[in-house]
Order: structure tokens, then sequence, then C-alpha cells
């Protein structure tokens, strides 16, 4: 055992790094002195991986670049293909793949309710309408936006974040919308083809909080606690591409998104961990939010 664990201290060193950490910090969690952690250092960069350091708090992270390092699990469009290119009678060898599949890749987080057959029976619907260019009505429907539950005829024609996120157009509000698939009832197919969205690209961009990107943007950039950074990157991923940090306690968000109401909501559920930097209308935003609640007009009276 000994003789392997400098082999697992370079990958316990590999996860430590991944978030960021001094040197010191490192030797700790790894019950080494401050030479060895070092030594680990330069492992790691010899085999490929690249390190920024804060100078100010002499603090080191992995580059988030793509081609900083290989990954080893599959995407959720890998496995698609791979399962697309098994033959349609797999037997026991092509279903050992194709556990594999799930094990080695990102499909391992979509909960566990969508893995029946083919991830769900609403994951296989839309999966079939995308690729046949075919309408479907999300039946039962649950908005949070409106607080309704109804059915919606929409053309599907992207679905992204594990399947959680389907982009599809929606018929009576004739645009491209997002939608939760955790919020719907049923899939129904419709024999009717696409007609808005015939020719529309897979290809869809979309901020980090994978709202669809249209004419209106907002440059965002706030100033947030190590506990709002770390909530943002559980939640939001994307978003850590676009954070530096400016101090061992302190993070900055410098980005463009789509609409203000995702940020905003996280921003009212840690008052205080958040400093606006741009744009103000995000204040506004917030503002119209905090005057919903029913207590507010009984502690505040408004500005004259």
């Amino acid at each position: 055992m000994e003789k392997e664990k400098p082999i697992i201290n370079v990958f316990k060193s590999l996860t430590k790094l991944q978030t960021g950490c001094s040197m010191k910090e490192l030797a700790f969690s790894l019950s080494v002195d401050l030479r060895t952690a070092y030594r680990y250092k330069e492992i790691i960069e010899k085999i490929g991986y690249q390190l920024d350091k804060n100078e100010a708090t002499n603090r080191y992270k992995l580059k988030t670049s793509k081609s900083s390092f290989l990954s080893l699990t599959f995407s959720q469009e890998e496995v698609d293909y791979i399962l697309k290119c098994l033959p349609e009678d797999q037997g026991e060898y092509f279903s050992g793949i194709k556990q594999k599949l799930y094990i080695n890749s990102d499909i391992q987080f979509i909960p566990d309710r969508f893995l029946e057959v083919e991830f769900g029976t609403n994951i296989k619907n839309l999966k079939t309408a995308i690729t046949e260019k075919k309408r479907v009505i999300l039946m039962d429907y649950n908005s949070v936006n409106s607080n309704r539950c109804r059915d919606i005829a929409i053309e599907p024609v992207h679905m992204e974040d594990h399947y959680k996120r389907l982009y599809g157009f929606d018929l009576e509000k004739r645009k491209l919308i997002q939608y939760r698939t955790e919020r719907i009832g049923q899939v129904k197919l419709l024999d009717e083809s696409h007609f808005f969205t015939q020719n529309q690209s897979k290809k869809i961009e979309t901020d980090i909080f994978w709202w669809i990107i249209d004419n209106e943007r907002w440059h965002l950039k706030i100033i947030m606690s190590r506990g709002a950074y770390h909530l943002l990157k559980e939640e939001y991923p994307r978003s850590e591409s676009f954070v530096s940090e400016i101090n061992e306690n302190q993070y900055q968000l410098e980005t463009e998104v789509a609409d203000l109401r995702p940020v905003a909501s996280m921003i009212l559920r840690m008052p205080g961990e958040f400093e606006i930097i741009s744009p103000h209308e995000l204040e506004n935003e917030i503002a119209k939010k905090i005057e919903k609640l029913p207590f507010i007009k009984k502690f505040f009276k408004p500005l004259t």
C-alpha cells in the first residue's frame, strides 16, 4: 500500500486543485510536509495539467480550459452516438457495453426516475420527436413563471444538461423557450411535422443559467462570498469559467446573460453575500421581487 500512496496522493491533489488551494492547505489535507506537496504539484504539471496561481493568496487552481486535460467520462451527445451505432439485437455482449456507458458518463447524474426505459418514456418520446422533427404536447407542464399547470404544444429542438432542459418552439407564444423536463407530466407525440423549426440548427446559444440568448443581453458583473460562489458553481457548473478569485473570501463573476431573473433569485436566497457591480437593472429586478413579499408593507415604508 505504501508504494501506491504517492499515486493516490497525486489524484487527491488533482481533486483539491480543481477548486483551488495553497501548497500549505494541500500538505495539510494529505498529511505530508510542504516539500512533498510541491513535488506532487510538479508531477501534476509534468503529466500535462496546467495551473493558475493567484499571487495575492498563493493559491493554485487547475485551468478550466477543455484542452487542459482529457475527460474520462462520455458526454450526453457521445453516449447518444454510441447507442445509435449499436445493433438493435444487442445481446449480452452489447448490454455490457451499454451498462459501462452509463457508469462512465455524465448520464449517471440523471434522476433515477429517468432511468426506466431509454431514460424514461418522456425522454424517449422527446428524442424521437427531435430526430423525426415531429411536434409534441407537453401534458400537465408545471410552469414556475406563470404559476400554472397546462398543456403546451411545441416543436422540440434540443435537450441539454443531462436531459434536464428541453428547448422547443412554443406554438402559442411563437418563440423558442426552455423547459424543464422534470416538470412535464407526459409527452404526447403528434403526427404533425415541424414547420417553424424545420431548418433550426441543434446549436442553441445559452448563458451560464441555460437561458436562451436572444437579441437582449445583459453584462453581468457581481462580487460574491466564498459560500455564494460554491453554491453558484454547484447549481450552475458552467459559471466556473467566468469566475475569478479576488482574494481568499471574494470571487467575481463577469459574463453575458440572457435574463436577470436567475441571478436575482440567487441573490435573494443569500442576502448580504453579493455585491452588484452591473447592470443597475438587476437591482430593479430584485426590488420588484421583494415588493411581492406580504410582510414588506408591514415593516417598511416606501421611499418618497
